[in-house]
């Protein structure tokens, strides 16, 4: 995942920010386990599923 990919979580979402589990702030999701904190366009729920769009 990184800047420039749309998310899907029912509706389109734009990642404007991305920070790792450390706060430090990352440009792209190293691995598929990662944990990461990101800013969207629209409020999610918690515990809502966001999915990379291909």
């Amino acid at each position: 995942m990184n800047f420039s990919d749309q998310i899907s979580i029912g509706f389109q979402q734009k990642i404007t920010w991305m920070v790792d589990e450390n706060g430090k702030s990352i440009d792209i999701a190293k691995h598929p386990m990662m944990k990461v904190r990101v800013k969207v366009d629209k409020p999610v729920r918690y515990f809502n599923m966001m999915r990379k769009q291909r």
